[in-house]
């Protein structure tokens, strides 16, 4: 589970970091610019899933990874606001392609 300070939910700053420079995967969109400190947001719009329960899982697998590669990372130095806006669905039997696509749009952070 994140923390306030850990996620971006004032709308004026996620439309700052929607306006700044993007990488574009299958599955996702990924918005960042550079902060002061790591800080994401993830958008699961009612187009991608109808259901509730699988837009929930889709945010849960993204923050984990987020978590794991941004915030226990030690070794990085530079931070970043990230928005992550999911695209299409996927469910837990392509868990795998789904983080492979999240480390290939963030190995160059």
């Amino acid at each position: 589970m994140l923390s306030k300070d850990k996620s971006l939910s004032n709308s004026l700053e996620i439309r700052s970091v929607l306006n700044s420079k993007r990488r574009d995967g299958l599955y996702f969109n990924l918005f960042y610019r550079p902060s002061q400190s790591f800080r994401i947001c993830v958008i699961v719009s009612k187009k991608v899933s109808k259901s509730s329960v699988k837009r929930n899982y889709m945010k849960r697998l993204v923050k984990s990874f987020c978590v794991k590669e941004f915030f226990c990372n030690k070794n990085r130095k530079d931070f970043l606001d990230i928005v992550i806006l999911v695209r299409k669905s996927f469910t837990k039997a392509n868990r795998r392609e789904v983080v492979q696509e999240l480390i290939n749009l963030c190995k160059y952070f």
